[in-house]
């Protein structure tokens, strides 16, 4: 069989359901900003920060451990149902620990504790939300992924309404939100039917993710600060609004970010399978051509808006935002060397070398500690950026030497 027939069939449903999830993402961050302002846009942006940073940990326990083995347990019932005990476990563990240190977090961060709390609802709505997505389109049942991110868009485009029409506050917009994701996830549930399993077989299912996500946890944490300690450190030693324009932009790319997600998502489980048969040349093959065709086009957007970003900038009409067109053109200058990353990740990931994640991520948050407070002191949000650009450069030319090697002994 051709390796082109392995993706012909369901590829437009993957990007087609991705594009509604990654579309609602970014016009919600520009409907809120204008709604509550740059600068409480910058504390709702520090709770996203953490519902994020809470999920790169669940995608290391339960998801991503799920992609690639769920060509071996896709005939058991159960473990479905195992992946969402899992994540119900998780988000209930780190809600209580939030909830019991609500008042300290607001001391230290501004933020009220009534948003506080609200914050942890809406982790665990959009945590169990992704699952649902991603379990839905790795098991290939696409009618229900596109069924409960319909009923996403139906949600959003009341929230929208209730921006129009009222101007809100940082708590209101976090409760909006968890709503917003929760039918979903309700539907979602409905969808699965969650079954009881025996020790045993959640013993079984635990151990294969364990094994898995050992190295992958422990790089869950690296990545997510290596990616994210210049935005925090924005928003700590800048101001608020800082972070707030920071993420603001970051969430328009995040539209870029959505779709190389699923182009992963998608393209991993079928490369793992092809892997674990030994053909790791026709693994690689795969990889390679759909890499090609889709990244090539992404990039060409890219280029469209660093060449357009001031132009860009006025469309939005959000007046805190016209003096910074340098931010967007830093960013998709970032998301090129983004590009370039991303086949050598998908491979290393498909041939289990999960250690060369965590090596790699070190090495960046090695970086990142010792230049940011050179960079945002010199520079501000542009040392930030281009703190961001040097981390994927270094993390690149370390994965790319880890790779060569790592073709030689295969």
């Amino acid at each position: 069989m051709r390796i082109s027939k392995l993706v012909a069939q369901d590829k437009y449903i993957f990007l087609f359901e991705q594009g509604v999830f990654s579309a609602l993402t970014f016009i919600s961050s520009f409907a809120i900003a204008k709604n509550i302002g740059i600068k409480e846009f910058g504390y709702y942006a520090g709770i996203l920060l953490f519902v994020y940073m809470i999920l790169s940990v669940s995608n290391a326990i339960v998801i991503q451990p799920m992609q690639v083995a769920y060509h071996r347990f896709s005939a058991e019932k159960e473990y479905a149902s195992y992946n969402f005990v899992m994540l119900t476990g998780i988000c209930t563990g780190i809600s209580l620990i939030v909830v019991l240190s609500s008042q300290w977090i607001s001391q230290m961060t501004g933020v009220s504790v009534p948003a506080i709390i609200a914050g942890t609802a809406l982790m665990t709505a959009f945590i169990l939300f992704d699952f649902f997505r991603r379990w839905f389109l790795t098991s290939g049942q696409l009618t229900k992924a596109i069924s409960i991110s319909a009923l996403l868009l139906v949600s959003h485009l009341v929230f929208f309404v209730l921006l129009y029409f009222y101007e809100c506050e940082l708590q209101e917009i976090v409760m909006m939100m968890v709503a917003v994701y929760l039918i979903p996830t309700m539907i979602g549930i409905f969808f699965l039917k969650p079954k009881f399993m025996s020790k045993v077989v959640f013993y079984t299912y635990f151990s294969d993710s364990l094994h898995q996500s050992k190295w992958l946890l422990p790089t869950a944490m690296i990545q997510w600060w290596s990616g994210n300690f210049f935005v925090v450190s924005a928003g700590i030693f800048i101001s608020p609004a800082a972070l707030g324009v920071f993420r603001l932009v970051q969430s328009g790319f995040g539209v870029i970010n959505m779709i190389l997600q699923a182009y992963e998502n998608y393209l991993t489980p079928k490369a793992a399978k092809i892997f674990d048969n030994k053909s790791k040349s026709e693994a690689a093959s795969l990889i390679k051509n759909i890499s090609i065709k889709f990244l090539g086009g992404i990039a060409i957007i890219l280029l469209i808006i660093i060449l357009g970003a001031d132009t860009l900038i006025h469309f939005i009409q959000i007046n805190d935002l016209i003096t910074y067109s340098f931010v967007v053109k830093g960013m998709a200058i970032l998301y090129i060397f983004i590009l370039l990353n991303y086949p050598v990740r998908i491979f290393i990931r498909t041939a289990g070398q999960n250690h060369l994640f965590f090596e790699g991520y070190l090495l960046s948050l090695a970086f990142s500690l010792t230049s940011f407070k050179f960079l945002l002191q010199t520079w501000g949000i542009s040392g930030a950026i281009a703190g961001l650009i040097f981390s994927q450069l270094l993390m690149m030319a370390f994965w790319q030497y880890k790779l060569s090697k790592l073709n030689n002994q295969l």
